[in-house]
């Protein structure tokens, strides 16, 4: 009875470890996709804008009129605006983005740089630079 129980045991947590692996590939694969989504997005609304004004670039040379060149000459302009206006918004959402990620990494490599800043752990620095005993150097003397 007692090697029952162990098997049983054994079995539900092996499937509760795979399931909790299923969830965690289930939520890394829809992360993946959002963002294949938006670069998708993105890309297609560049080229979008791309093409629209290589039309209107030929729409003014095939039309004849000031009237009808006006027209297309306007519509360039509006595309551009347009084009201006998507390229700043995703901008701006990168940044939003990204800001939180880049003050991260900058916070890390202050604390680096302050950790290392003797001679001692950063022999390229110069032996004038003032600094305590930090961990890194800590570290490699207990080696």
């Amino acid at each position: 009875m007692g090697a029952v129980g162990a098997l049983g045991l054994v079995t539900v947590v092996v499937g509760g470890v795979a399931v909790q692996s299923v969830d965690d590939l289930q939520s890394k694969t829809d992360r993946m996709e959002q963002a294949q989504v938006e670069l998708a997005a993105d890309r297609g609304t560049v080229h979008q804008d791309q093409i629209k004004a290589r039309m209107l670039v030929a729409q003014v040379a095939a039309v004849q009129g000031k009237e009808a060149t006006d027209t297309y000459l306007q519509k360039i302009k509006d595309n551009d605006a347009e084009a201006r206006r998507g390229r700043a918004a995703r901008r701006r959402a990168r940044r939003r983005e990204g800001h939180a990620d880049l003050a991260r990494v900058q916070d890390r490599v202050r604390r680096l740089a302050a950790a290392c800043a003797t001679p001692r752990c950063c022999p390229s620095r110069s032996a004038t630079t003032p600094s305590p005993t930090p961990a890194c150097c800590r570290r490699s003397r207990s080696r």
